[in-house]
């Protein structure tokens, strides 16, 4: 508030000559003391001096505490900035599990009848052999209640344990049989094995992960043989035609195994004391409960992402008003995300500006022309939606949104971001199943104080503190001279209204203003002279206790890279209160 303490009229000397001049007039014979009326005019031109006010500060003048919304950073530059806490939503794709009822295996059946004579004429001690040429074996693995997040797969990771089964059938009469050195298993180009855990690596070698070779001869005796291996790749683009993923939900593993090599046997090791000679053996391949560990695929998760409302409160009063208009030159809204999962994010939605004749709103996305992705595994990544088609500082991704200006000009009560929409774009991706990731989203609103040309910005002072000065005189009418030294980036177009000293306004007083302050800036301000004339038909003016100044504030278009300032100045000089045609002065 500004505060000029006026001068008097004239001196206490002037004041004793007045009274002199009138008493001068008086007879003697008269009682001085009774029915006199002290009432007297003093005409020509009168101009009372006021005191000049400081070098007031844009901080001063917005007189903002720290709960406004209107923030200055560092160097005093003022923003209009709000933030929300994060609010977080889970993103998972199921597990993917394999068990023991899905699984069907076909083996490879050896029979041999073996007549007494030939058995007769086998060798005593020597090794009888018999040659395994492509011999075929196969397993299935087959699930129909894939998650239907899972819409296609390119590859998998898998945890799938595999056993090559040997084993005697019961009319078997031979205890002893050999895989011999050499002997080699192929799988399919589209599965990649190595050896299990338990796998004893000096009797076998999994070669190029599609072969197990036979480093040393294996026995298969009556209590079967088996070889762990581990399924741990499987290329779903590369499986024969009836295989693979069809979504939704069906997934068909077949695997053929094809092995090459000798087997062989010795006549001391069929059961003694029997006129049955029967070689009777199964190769079985048999899968074992197991799950995908990572998979590239292309998946659609449910992601409900929801942003909080930016409340735009503590407003200063110098944007309160129903008549401002903030035309920001580059407002900004940015939405911090942090985002776990392996995939990116796609997002469409409505951001709105909420006040209280209505609304108004901007729609960002794909669908809407401006795409907006989160990307994937990304920390504090700082999406800036702004007016401007320029990379923002400090943000990692830059969405131009020209129509900007629809969320803030009129200053809402809330900005909200709805109809979100979020879904991961169509590639494939490296996901884990099973495992829980989250999205964590941050809105905040930074929209420096840097003006554009629709700016109206209402402020309200008073000039006040007048009124033990003018009570006593009668005048219809004064004029108020003041210089405006003003740094501040806007013009200031005043209204003004006469105010007594309870601050209400006079209305049998009328103020005019002859002219605006003109813009400046803190290393050039500019000076206006300002007059404002006052009338009053009534005598109002001697209830005068100064001026409430209303200042509509705009921006020239040559002020557009100007941000205001919290040491901005304006400065009144030289207020001076001036009476032309003379007063009544009233000295009952």
């Amino acid at each position: 508030m500004f505060k000029g303490n006026l001068l008097k009229f004239v001196s206490h000397g002037a004041w004793a000559f007045l009274i002199l001049g009138v008493t001068a007039c008086v007879d003697n014979d008269y009682d001085l003391t009774k029915d006199i009326d002290y009432t007297v005019t003093v005409g020509g031109d009168l101009s009372i001096p006021g005191s000049n006010t400081e070098a007031i500060t844009l901080k001063k003048i917005l007189d903002m505490d720290e709960t406004s919304i209107v923030k200055a950073d560092e160097n005093g530059f003022y923003s209009l900035v709000k933030s929300t806490a994060p609010q977080q939503t889970d993103v998972k794709v199921d597990s993917i599990l394999f068990n023991n009822e899905m699984f069907d295996s076909e083996g490879a059946e050896t029979f041999l009848e073996m007549p007494q004579g030939m058995f007769d004429a086998l060798p005593e001690n020597e090794a009888i052999e018999y040659p395994v040429q492509r011999e075929v074996t196969s397993v299935t693995a087959e699930k129909t209640d894939v998650t239907d997040e899972l819409l296609a797969i390119d590859s998998a990771v898998t945890e799938l344990p595999m056993d090559l089964e040997y084993r005697f059938l019961p009319d078997n009469d031979l205890q002893k049989i050999y895989l011999k050195a050499g002997y080699q298993i192929d799988f399919p180009d589209y599965v990649v094995i190595s050896e299990a855990e338990n796998t004893d690596k000096s009797l076998i070698e999994v070669r190029n992960g599609k072969s197990i070779f036979f480093k040393k001869d294996l026995m298969v005796n009556e209590s079967g043989l088996n070889i762990p291996v581990m399924i741990r790749v499987l290329d779903f683009t590369n499986m024969p035609e009836g295989s693979g993923f069809t979504y939704p939900s069906k997934m068909k593993i077949d695997m053929e195994l094809v092995s090459e090599g000798q087997i062989y046997f010795y006549k001391k090791d069929f059961v003694q004391n029997t006129n049955r000679h029967n070689i009777h053996f199964m190769r079985t391949p048999r899968l074992r409960e197991g799950k995908i560990m990572n998979c590239k695929v292309k998946v659609q998760p449910e992601i409900n992402i929801e942003m909080e409302s930016i409340q735009i409160d503590n407003l200063p009063d110098f944007l309160s008003d129903e008549d401002v208009v903030v035309d920001l030159v580059d407002p900004k809204f940015y939405v911090t995300v942090t985002n776990s999962a392996p995939v990116d994010v796609n997002l469409n939605a409505t951001i709105t500006a909420h006040r209280k004749d209505g609304s108004s709103s901007i729609q960002v996305g794909d669908k809407h022309g401006v795409p907006v992705v989160i990307p994937k595994s990304v920390e504090n990544y700082v999406i800036c939606f702004h007016k401007q088609n320029t990379e923002v500082e400090g943000a990692d991704q830059s969405i131009q949104l020209t129509d900007m200006d629809v969320l803030i000009e009129k200053i809402p009560q809330y900005i909200s971001i709805d109809d979100i929409e979020s879904n991961v774009p169509d590639r494939y991706y490296y996901v884990r199943p099973g495992r829980t990731y989250s999205v964590l989203t941050e809105t905040r609103i930074d929209a420096p104080l840097t003006f554009g040309e629709k700016t109206n910005i209402v402020y309200r002072d008073t000039l006040d503190g007048w009124h033990e000065d003018l009570d006593k005189y009668d005048m219809k009418a004064a004029t108020v001279t003041m210089d405006a030294v003003n740094a501040i980036p806007l013009n200031m177009k005043l209204d003004v209204q006469a105010i007594d000293v309870n601050g209400n306004e006079i209305p049998d007083i009328v103020a005019t203003v002859d002219k605006s302050i003109a813009a400046g800036y803190m290393e050039q301000p500019t000076t206006t002279t300002i007059t404002i004339q006052l009338t009053s038909q009534n005598g109002s003016i001697s209830k005068l206790d100064g001026l409430l100044l209303i200042a509509n504030a705009t921006s020239p278009a040559t002020n557009e890279s100007q941000q205001l300032n919290e040491n901005q100045t304006l400065t009144l000089t030289n207020v001076r209160v001036s009476v032309k045609g003379g007063v009544k002065i009233d000295l009952n």
